[in-house]
């Protein structure tokens, strides 16, 4: 059963399948289109409905130099822009890094495009890698079973 006490460090996010090098930091945020549609009829108030839904997940990560690495690395990443092929998301907890889903724990998942991919490698310091990825269509919530 997933635990009460939600600290993210459990919760980690896959692209492809593969856990990213070391990742820091994930920000999972939804965007809403609101159509107005207020006419004369209204007068001074505004009327919305809701148009389209946007997703959009940020990841920042350690990076790696290591080209035989398995991890999700920004070479993968680069990889994919250029290739220009969607990537498939899951965000859930896990027992431990490379261990399993945790039963009873939200997992978000969904196909997503890289919009943007920056590495930062700094003297004296670690070398760090971030992406923002929005998702194409409906992203899935469910719950791990056993």
């Amino acid at each position: 059963m997933a635990t009460t006490n939600k600290i993210g460090t459990a919760v980690l996010t896959t692209i492809d399948g593969n856990e990213l090098v070391g990742e820091l930091s994930t920000s999972l945020a939804t965007a809403v289109n609101l159509i107005e549609i207020s006419s004369k009829a209204s007068g001074r108030a505004s009327n919305f409905e809701y148009g389209r839904i946007a997703d959009t997940l940020s990841v920042s990560s350690i990076a790696t130099t290591d080209g035989s690495a398995t991890a999700e690395s920004w070479v993968i990443l680069h990889n994919a822009i250029v290739a220009g092929t969607k990537v498939a998301v899951v965000i859930t907890e896990y027992d431990a890094p490379g261990g399993t889903e945790v039963v009873g724990a939200v997992n978000i998942a969904g196909s997503a495009l890289i919009s943007n991919l920056t590495e930062d490698i700094p003297d004296n310091d670690r070398m760090t890698y971030s992406c923002d990825l929005t998702f194409d269509g409906v992203i899935t919530k469910t719950v791990n079973s056993a």
